[in-house]
């Protein structure tokens, strides 16, 4: 059961439908903002205030902004406390003010009913007791962070260009405003797609380096032959084409921040001259004998894990302690999926930024809010402008959210997905490791337990999903079993022995 206080001038007309939407909660109605303070302030405990955004002005200067003045005074003294606005009105600019000023979300009326207990049962999860915020304190603290800090009080809906009012989120917050104050190198985990540049940018931001450049390199992204060149520049004739002196991005960067993306696929020569570069504060420009001082903040990415690398024999040990002293890991889409609310919104705003009216509809937010997002954000992104450009109005509908499943109906989580495929005789195709880096561990072990409910073997389980082939069925096998071990993943647990 929820408590809700209900504040609306007009409660009493609207008091029969809102009982048949929450028949088993506890509701307070009252007509005014001063009175919902009165209510407040002697104590009583409720889960979440639904607010009309029109009333009767008494706080505010008009009544079109009463709601907003009260919204700003329930934010000041109880911010723990979720407000859902509502108002017959779609004004956009007014619904952008309300989330600026603390709301978790906006409702048009007349509601759509299942949509406002969705957002009443999110809400009342969200409401921050004294044990979820001191769990959330502990969740910071046991990050290997050598900086000393607190964290920010009050909930955020973001720093700088990230966003989420998720616990997870809370403490990436944290997390980044306490790194980015050391001048240690940090190491930026995370699956393909979180965000890890959109993290680095902020470190910098936030750091006493944000005066001078922030240099980015995408370590793929460039051939071999010429990220030597970019990363430690070059003189005249040092090989054929190079026809000027060129500084690399680590003397471009000098007083700043490098920022390493996917540093996990350094090839071993580049490794070497990287580790070097970390301990003398010095490179080597092709063609140069004489090394040039540099003093750049190393922040590195990947979303491989680089100790498994490093037992690999294809990443240097010792260059992966050099780059992880400080280590931010970012949370999956699917792990923070209340903060859809926030991030879609934010997402269309930079999309379509010559269309401030546009936004989801109820149900096409609900319709995102089904899917696991193996992409995370960047998937996120590339629905939302597909369905933006699909859109000829201002509200996007469920009709225009085109999510590729890549699996059956009704799965919706990549083991789900995999696992579909498998048994239609389209076994997952490329190996335990491209799954895991794709879709991360807990998905991998599901589709693991999956596959052995089915097959109740282990040999079989691994052939089903393409894990164990024919042309090493023994390495497969055993790399197989390795995994197992790893993820903590057996026959019997899995069969519930």
């Amino acid at each position: 059961m929820h408590r809700i206080l209900i504040v609306d001038d007009k409660a009493d007309e609207f008091e029969p439908g809102l009982r048949a939407i929450f028949p088993r909660d506890h509701l307070v109605l009252v007509h005014s903002g001063k009175e919902a303070l009165a209510v407040l302030s002697e104590d009583e405990v409720f889960d979440v205030v639904l607010l009309d955004i029109r009333m009767p002005a008494e706080m505010g200067s008009c009544d079109e902004e009463e709601g907003l003045a009260v919204l700003v005074r329930l934010c000041d003294e109880w911010p723990e406390l979720p407000v859902i606005l509502l108002s017959v009105l779609s004004d956009v600019e007014t619904v952008v003010r309300g989330m600026k000023h603390g709301a978790f979300y906006y409702v048009q009326k007349p509601p759509d009913r299942g949509k406002l207990r969705h957002l009443v049962a999110k809400a009342a999860e969200r409401s921050r007791s004294a044990a979820e915020r001191q769990t959330l304190k502990e969740i910071i603290d046991l990050r290997d962070v050598a900086a000393t800090g607190s964290i920010t009080s009050g909930t955020r809906t973001g720093l700088g260009s990230l966003v989420g009012r998720s616990a997870p989120m809370q403490a990436l917050f944290g997390l980044i405003e306490r790194v980015a104050r050391a001048n240690a190198t940090v190491l930026i985990l995370g699956e393909t797609g979180t965000g890890k540049e959109l993290v680095a940018k902020e470190i910098h931001r936030l750091s006493p380096r944000s005066g001078k450049a922030l240099r980015v390199v995408g370590c793929p992204n460039i051939a071999r032959e010429l990220l030597e060149s970019t990363l430690f520049g070059h003189r005249r004739g040092a090989f054929t084409g190079a026809e000027v002196d060129r500084e690399g991005e680590f003397v471009l960067a000098d007083g700043g921040t490098l920022f390493l993306d996917e540093v996990g696929e350094l090839e071993s020569t580049l490794q070497a001259k990287l580790l070097r570069a970390l301990e003398t504060g010095e490179v080597h420009p092709l063609g140069s004998r004489d090394p040039v001082k540099v003093d750049a903040r190393i922040v590195s990415a990947t979303h491989r894990d680089l100790r498994e690398l490093v037992g690999e024999g294809t990443f240097r040990e010792d260059l992966q302690y050099r780059l992880n002293v400080l280590r931010v890991e970012l949370p999956p889409l699917r792990d923070r999926l209340d903060d859809l609310p926030f991030l879609a919104p934010a997402l269309l705003g930079k999309i379509a930024p010559d269309r401030p009216g546009l936004h989801l509809s109820a149900e096409a937010l609900g319709r995102l809010e089904t899917h696991s997002w193996p992409g995370n954000v960047r998937e996120l992104r590339n629905v939302l402008e597909r369905a933006a450009a699909l859109t000829d109005g201002d509200e996007i509908t469920p009709d225009a959210i085109q999510i590729d499943r890549d699996a059956e109906p009704g799965t919706t989580n990549p083991a789900e997905a995999a696992f579909a495929r498998a048994l239609a005789g389209r076994p997952f195709e490329g190996g335990i490791r491209r799954f895991r880096d794709q879709h991360g561990e807990v998905a991998l072990k599901d589709l693991l337990i999956r596959a052995l409910r089915t097959t109740t073997n282990v040999r079989r389980a691994g052939e089903l999903l393409g894990f164990i082939g024919a042309e090493d069925p023994k390495r497969d096998y055993d790399n197989l079993r390795q995994w197992m071990r790893k993820l903590e993943v057996s026959k019997r647990s899995a069969l519930g022995g």
